[in-house]
């Protein structure tokens, strides 16, 4: 999967945006694949596309409550925090006009890969931004409406949540072997000269 996420770095090292986004939304759907293979049922990609982007991403997301959004994105500052305020932190849900969920991740990527479009459930907008200057992060809020999402920050937590998958991964043989399937480009200086390539 390092073919993935490494390819992911390097598209947002460079700005290619597009190129980022797109491979980072075909991750759930390649992990989720890989762990889970087709069996040609109707509506089967969506619910496993889904079901991995709960699994890996829907804390940061789409959190249950404001203390799993903190914990998930600054986890240093729930160790320094007093318990009352976690108690009501956990008792807090926050705005859905602040959620990006795994229906509007799944609609997204259909959209987006195939039609290049878009939008969020009950057509609602959000937009993608590059990084602000001086490294600040201005991802996961609404501004005027619509929801924002930081392309390196988004990229980033999809190679994160894939790294994450990996791990759960170690030891199921079957993943293994189906890894072992995916795409690669080879180098051409490195084939075999056995092989005759011809015009």
């Amino acid at each position: 999967m390092d073919r993935f996420t490494n390819s992911i770095r390097k598209a947002v090292q460079d700005q290619n945006w597009f190129s980022a986004i797109f491979l980072a939304l075909a991750l759930p759907d390649i992990c989720s694949a890989l762990e889970n293979p087709p069996t040609g049922q109707r509506g089967e990609v969506g619910e496993r596309y889904k079901a991995w982007f709960n699994r890996y991403l829907k804390k940061k997301y789409d959190p249950d409550s404001v203390f799993d959004l903190v914990s998930a994105r600054n986890p240093e500052s729930i160790e320094r925090m007093d318990s009352v305020i976690s108690d009501q932190l956990k008792e807090t849900r926050p705005t859905q006009e602040c959620a990006f969920t795994a229906i509007d991740c799944y609609r997204f990527r259909c959209k987006c890969l195939h039609q290049g479009l878009i939008e969020k459930a009950d057509g609602e907008k959000f937009i993608f931004i590059t990084p602000p200057p001086n490294k600040n992060v201005v991802h996961g809020g609404s501004f005027q409406g619509r929801f924002q999402l930081q392309v390196d920050v988004f990229c980033e937590d999809m190679c994160i949540a894939v790294e994450q998958w990996v791990k759960d991964m170690v030891g199921n043989n079957e993943v293994a072997a189906r890894c072992r399937e995916l795409i690669e480009v080879h180098n051409y200086n490195e084939l075999s000269p056995s092989i005759e390539f011809r015009n």
